[in-house]
């Protein structure tokens, strides 16, 4: 198997995974974008606000076409006239309601060292820890000829937490940026926090998804 190969592959493993978790959605009223208290998802969930069913399918699929337009291509997977059209309609008006009801969040309390501490006792089971920096590190999976980089910040200006997944088959790269929100094509999976509990419920989420990712690699990899 070839990177170039494998990546051909990857990118329709991955499609139809998101696709499935688009559908889990869906069918359990946003059962984990209602558990981000912050950011991306917010937003998505108000593009969802008073649609029918069918306006729900037709937002999820454009939302989902955007985030993997390689793999859609690959196979042959286009958004009707309609879809394109309600996607862009709906994020404009979302846009405009949102800059109505900006305020400045207050300033988090949440001692960051303390969130990295929670994470690294959750987080074990993604393999080994290297560290990046004084607020960010990275996990090492190995999952037979992939390996899967979990990356962790809790050193952003704005968001006290996010991460992200890289792919590599042997040491060569075949996705970057893979998270939960990402793969929803919704946007980059981050959190601002304003307690402890908060902090708590996002970590719980945080690993739920990261075990979720990985879990599935070894049908990613069926298909490459």
């Amino acid at each position: 198997m070839t990177p170039e190969t494998a990546q051909v592959g990857f990118r329709s493993a991955y499609y139809r995974f998101a696709a499935h978790d688009w559908r889990t959605e869906l069918t359990t009223d946003f059962g984990r974008l209602r558990r981000f208290t912050s950011g991306f998802a917010y937003r998505a969930l108000t593009m969802f606000d008073g649609l029918s069913p069918k306006e729900r399918d037709d937002l999820a699929a454009g939302l989902l076409h955007r985030g993997h337009p390689e793999a859609a291509s690959q196979l042959g997977l286009q958004l009707t006239s309609g879809q394109a059209a309600f996607l862009q309609a709906r994020e404009a008006d979302v846009r405009e309601r949102l800059e109505d009801e900006a305020t400045v969040p207050p300033a988090s309390r949440l001692k960051r060292s303390h969130l990295a501490k929670i994470l690294k006792s959750k987080m074990k089971s993604l393999g080994d820890l290297e560290p990046m920096g004084s607020s960010t590190w990275r996990y090492r999976t190995n999952l037979g000829q992939l390996v899967v980089l979990t990356y962790l910040d809790v050193g952003g200006r704005i968001w006290d937490l996010s991460y992200h997944h890289d792919v590599l088959l042997g040491e060569v790269r075949i996705h970057r940026f893979a998270s939960f929100l990402a793969w929803l094509g919704v946007g980059a999976s981050k959190w601002t926090l304003q307690s402890e509990e908060e902090a708590a419920q996002a970590t719980d989420l945080l690993q739920e998804l990261c075990s979720h990712f990985v879990a599935a690699l070894p049908e990613f990899q069926a298909e490459m």
